[in-house]
């Protein structure tokens, strides 16, 4: 992972594993990587955390860097993370882009593995930069109502209930 010119003070919480799944044998791949998590003086490694605990921590943080290489049709985690205010850090696969609606940090999807890092590198750096401007705080809580509304129960109900009725008729 490239190593990023960042001056001030960031502490990175890594939240990563596949026991949510039920796939606890697909962390052995990555022990390593989780080791040197576990390891690094400005990391604090926890592998999952229940969905109500993960969106208190999500309240006290600032950026979710998502490099996510995962075709998804919706990102619940990126919904909860634009939900909490926080600066979005993510690539253009799949729906990723549809799902931030343009109010996130996107980077052009690579299928080079290499490549794709250094993008999310650059675009996490800019990310870090952005969280000391004066408009930032304004521009996030914005996104913050915008998906609070757009993603909410009360209308996701309406929604399905007259795709619901549509097709009845």
């Amino acid at each position: 992972f490239p190593k990023l010119d960042i001056k001030k003070e960031v502490h990175l919480h890594v939240y990563s594993d596949f026991a949510i799944y039920g796939w606890e044998s697909r962390n052995e791949q990555y022990k390593e990587l989780f080791d040197e998590c576990i390891e690094h003086s400005n990391i604090t490694y926890h592998s999952t955390l229940s969905n109500d605990l993960m969106k208190k921590e999500l309240e006290k943080m600032h950026i979710f860097a998502y490099p996510s290489i995962w075709q998804e049709t919706s990102c619940l985690a990126l919904i909860e993370a634009m939900s909490a205010g926080m600066l979005c850090v993510h690539s253009s696969y799949a729906a990723l882009p549809e799902t931030a609606a343009n109010w996130t940090l996107l980077y052009p999807m690579s299928e080079n593995h290499q490549q794709h890092c250094n993008m999310f590198a650059d675009q996490l750096l800019s990310a870090v930069k952005m969280c000391d401007q004066p408009h930032i705080k304004e521009r996030l809580e914005m996104q913050r109502r915008y998906t609070n509304g757009f993603y909410s129960w009360e209308v996701r109900a309406l929604q399905w209930k007259a795709l619901l009725e549509g097709v009845l008729q």
